[in-house]
C-alpha cells in the first residue's frame, strides 16, 4: 500500500492530461458564423482547457520523475547495504 501512494502524482497527472484534452476537443464550435457571446465563452474554455492541460502534463512529469528519483535512491541504499556486508 505504500509503494502505490508513490503512483498517484503520475496517475493522476495522466488523468488530468487526457481529460483536459478532451475539454479542449469539446470547445469547438457548433457552427461558423458565431456570435460574440460565443466565442468569448470558447476562448475562455479554450484557456481554461490549456491552463488544465499544462497542469496535467506538469504533474505527469514530475510524478514520473519522483518515481525515477525513488528508484535511484533505493538502488542505491541496496548496493551501499551489499558492500558493507563484504
Amino acid at each position: 500500500m505504500k509503494r502505490a501512494v508513490f503512483h498517484l502524482p503520475w496517475l493522476f497527472g495522466l488523468l488530468l492530461l487526457l481529460g483536459s484534452l478532451f475539454w479542449f476537443a469539446g470547445a469547438a464550435l457548433p457552427y461558423q458564423d458565431a456570435p460574440p457571446d460565443l466565442l468569448l465563452r470558447q476562448d475562455e474554455e479554450l484557456r481554461h482547457a490549456m491552463i488544465s492541460i499544462a497542469s496535467g502534463a506538469l504533474l505527469f512529469l514530475g510524478g514520473l520523475i519522483g518515481l525515477g528519483v525513488l528508484a535511484l535512491r533505493r538502488r542505491s541504499r541496496r548496493h551501499e547495504a551489499k558492500t558493507a556486508r563484504s
